[in-house]
């Protein structure tokens, strides 16, 4: 029967695949069969079929094997994936907590320990498959959704409605200690991945949860810098900042820097690391930097805490210098807006810059590629993070003079504010109506999320002043 099942599953993906855009609603017939499966109940159907996974204990598993239930939940992240009304159905009704449910209790038959890569490595691996899949799916649907309500005013019916489920949904997740399980499971891995792709799928797919539950959250946030949830009633932020955000730094830090910070000499290469292990680290630094759009106190708070002060340092070092040699370019912008991040407006982040051994994170900013500082897409992510290290930091700041003028920051900062009155003038056009078109990963490099907007014109002086000061 299970060798059945399997090809069925096969059958059915191969077929929404071939057909598929790859975009939610695009009228592709990849969306076309997924709304025609749903209209059949294929969504019902395929959940009753997960829910087979509660009866399971770690003695006497279901009568799927995990790769099963692992492909049954890749086929339902494609279905979800490839039409809103399908992902929207889901949340409507009671499918997505009966998936929830479902998660919980294969997290609950982990052993703490078998997240390990070595000893029982083979049974946590198989055990974890299934983990990974049901957290994919879960993202899927969620970042789907988030697609579709992040583009409609915060006002119109259709978004407070959504607003408010998902509001009652974190509540759930975070109450149920979702999240304080992923944690704890994150935090029982040591050492390489390279070797393990499986279990670097599984991680990914647990962190990439967590972000899709941040980007939900950011629907609620003010879009503004630093901006906090005013009434988090679902404690969400707390349970981050409990887990150290999912225990996500030192998850990195093992898995990139697990034999120590290497010792560099002048035109040292890095050497290569595994795709999969680059693609969990920018899942790592991604996450980090959309918790921090929710309230950016608590994450300079966890990630300034003893113990990941020092981690953080060496990953954001150490990524600067593997990503300028290998020419990795989202890895490389989401790593700088991670440092911006960090240490904007905080005396004693700054400070940590400074330190360390050489070349220092601020160096190695001011060192980057020259398309860092003449290219407009580039410089849009630099330059508020150069603003952000160097900003009343006489120490960053006399790095920087040492490598370019200061005049640049100050421009960039005037030209930003003409462009934000020239776009004021036009806004009530419409207002109202829709969101910004610029998605949430656009909108968080603004310089406007990434600095105090008061505190403008004291930075553009700032700089300013120090050009006319240099000799």
């Amino acid at each position: 029967m299970t060798h059945s099942l399997e090809r069925n599953f096969n059958e059915l993906e191969k077929l929404f695949r071939n057909n598929s855009s790859g975009r939610p609603s695009s009228g592709g017939t990849g969306a076309a069969d997924s709304l025609f499966f749903h209209s059949l109940n294929g969504d019902q159907l395929l959940t009753k079929m997960l829910s087979r996974i509660m009866n399971g204990t770690r003695e006497r598993p279901t009568s799927l094997t995990d790769r099963s239930n692992a492909k049954l939940a890749a086929l339902y992240e494609l279905v979800c994936g490839q039409h809103l009304d399908v992902a929207d159905y889901v949340l409507q009704s009671q499918h997505v907590i009966d998936l929830l449910d479902i998660l919980c209790h294969r997290i609950n038959l982990l052993d703490t320990t078998l997240m390990s890569t070595s000893g029982e490595g083979t049974t946590a691996l198989t055990c974890v498959i299934v983990v990974g899949a049901l957290c994919r799916l879960l993202s899927t649907i969620f970042n789907t959704l988030h697609g579709h309500y992040s583009t409609l005013a915060d006002s119109t019916d259709d978004s407070l409605a959504f607003n408010h489920i998902i509001q009652y949904l974190i509540i759930y997740i975070v109450s149920v200690g979702m999240i304080d399980k992923l944690s704890l499971m994150m935090a029982n891995t040591r050492g390489s991945v390279d070797d393990h792709p499986e279990l670097t799928q599984c991680l990914r797919s647990v962190v990439s949860l967590f972000s899709s539950l941040s980007k939900l959250m950011a629907l609620r946030v003010e879009e503004r810098f630093g901006a906090r949830l005013a009434d988090d009633e679902t404690q969400l932020m707390l349970t981050f900042q409990r887990t150290h955000i999912g225990g996500v730094v030192s998850l990195i830090y093992g898995v990139l820097l697990h034999s120590g910070a290497p010792q560099r000499a002048d035109g040292d290469r890095p050497p290569p690391a595994a795709d999969h292990t680059l693609d969990l680290t920018l899942e790592v630094i991604r996450l980090l930097n959309y918790v921090s759009l929710l309230d950016l106190n608590v994450v300079q708070c966890v990630l300034g805490g003893e113990g990941l002060l020092l981690q953080l340092r060496h990953i954001c070092s150490y990524l600067l210098w593997y990503c300028t040699h290998h020419k990795r370019e989202a890895l490389l912008n989401e790593a700088i807006l991670l440092v911006g991040n960090f240490v904007v407006l905080n005396d004693e982040n700054q400070a940590l810059l400074e330190s360390g051994q050489r070349p220092t994170v601020v160096q190695q900013l001011c060192s980057l590629p020259i398309e860092y500082f003449s290219d407009d897409r580039l410089s849009r992510v630099l330059f508020p993070t150069l603003i952000a290290c160097c900003f009343q930091n006489p120490q960053n700041r006399t790095v920087l003079e040492k490598e370019m003028s200061t005049l640049m920051l100050s421009t960039f900062i005037e030209s930003t504010i003409i462009g934000l009155q020239l776009r004021a003038v036009d806004s009530h056009v419409s207002a109202g109506v829709r969101r910004p078109a610029n998605s949430l990963a656009e909108q968080r490099l603004t310089f406007a999320k990434r600095f105090q907007k008061n505190r403008w014109n004291e930075a553009k002086d700032y700089f300013e002043a120090q050009t006319e000061a240099d000799p």
